[in-house]
C-alpha cells in the first residue's frame, strides 16, 4: 500500500521492471508469427482446392513471414523480449523446412 506523499512515476515502475513495454519492432515481429500461425491453421483446416488462385499466395506467406520476422527481431532492444520473438520465429522456420522436406519426399526412399 502506498503513501499519500509516495508518488511512483511510470519510468520508476518501468525501471524496477514492473512494466515491460515491447519496442515496435519486437511487436511487429510478433505479429508475423501470429500471421504465420493463422495462415498455417487456414492452410491445414481446408483443402488446396478451396483456396483457387490465393493458394500460392498463402505458401508464399507462410514461408516469408517467419522469415522476415527473424530478421526484424534483431532490430529489437536488448533483453528477454528481443530473443523470444527471434527464438520463436526460428523454430516456425524450421517447422516449415520440416514440413516441406516431408512433402518433397526426403521421407520416402
Amino acid at each position: 500500500m502506498l503513501c499519500k506523499n509516495m508518488e511512483i512515476s511510470r519510468n520508476d515502475l518501468i525501471r524496477k521492471g514492473v512494466i515491460i513495454i515491447m519496442n515496435k519492432y519486437g511487436a511487429f515481429s510478433f505479429l508475423l508469427l501470429v500471421l504465420f500461425i493463422l495462415l498455417s491453421y487456414l492452410l491445414i483446416s481446408s483443402s488446396f482446392g478451396s483456396f483457387g488462385q490465393s493458394g500460392r499466395f498463402i505458401i508464399i506467406s507462410i514461408i516469408v513471414l517467419p522469415v522476415i520476422g527473424f530478421l526484424i527481431g534483431f532490430k529489437g532492444k536488448k533483453g528477454i523480449l528481443k530473443w523470444v520473438p527471434i527464438g520463436l520465429n526460428f523454430i516456425a522456420i524450421c517447422s516449415v523446412i520440416y514440413i516441406f522436406l516431408l512433402a518433397y519426399g526426403i521421407g520416402e526412399k
